[in-house]
């Protein structure tokens, strides 16, 4: 970084650096050489809150998780379990699933569509 560099932007990265190594600690997060992704362990986290809580937890959670793996492993979890049709506007099917994962990996983040509560987004 450039003697150059605002003191609140090297205070900022230094923060983020910080906080993303303390996710690579904890295995929360993996380091593959310069780039960072979600570890696997957030799916354990995903299924530990849908055991305590139920459903509504996976739906934009899930989604966020689901979206960056790869499709034939969003298969293997989400087949054997079938997908919840607790509201109406749950995704209905898994082509609709995979448009929903599609969208969110371009968009950037997940929305839950109604589909936990009736009329709340």
């Amino acid at each position: 970084m450039s003697q150059s560099a605002p003191a609140s932007l090297v205070a900022w990265l230094s923060t983020v650096h910080g906080h993303l190594a303390t996710l690579v600690d904890e295995g929360l997060v993996v380091k593959d050489n310069h780039m960072y992704r979600l570890s696997l362990q957030f799916l354990d986290i995903a299924e530990s809150l849908k055991d305590r809580v139920g459903d509504h937890v996976i739906a934009s959670l899930g989604k966020a998780i689901l979206a960056v793996l790869p499709r034939d492993r969003v298969d293997q979890i989400a087949e054997p379990h079938g997908l919840s049709t607790r509201t109406k506007d749950m995704i209905p099917d898994f082509e609709a699933l995979q448009e929903d994962l599609n969208a969110i990996e371009e968009r950037g983040y997940s929305i839950d569509y109604v589909e936990n509560i009736p009329g709340v987004r």
